[in-house]
């Protein structure tokens, strides 16, 4: 009977942990998506300082280009 109950512990500690694995992958896998979603704002922000930095050197280089012919 001690062996039988020993086995049952074991399995129903089994079955907890599975269960806690399960939740905490759950929660990674949420993570997951919230970096990805973070990561894509962050491109698309970089991406419109680019061209904002782009556009004000070019203005630089034709104003100066300006200044410099007259």
């Amino acid at each position: 009977m001690e062996a039988l109950e020993k086995l049952e512990n074991k399995i129903v500690q089994a079955v907890e942990t599975i269960e806690l694995l399960r939740m905490e992958r759950q929660e990674l896998v949420e993570e997951v998506e919230a970096l990805k979603n973070e990561k894509e704002r962050l491109s698309q922000q970089q991406n419109e300082w680019e061209a904002k930095i782009t556009s004000m050197l070019e203005q630089l280089t034709t104003n100066t280009d300006v200044t410099e012919v007259s």
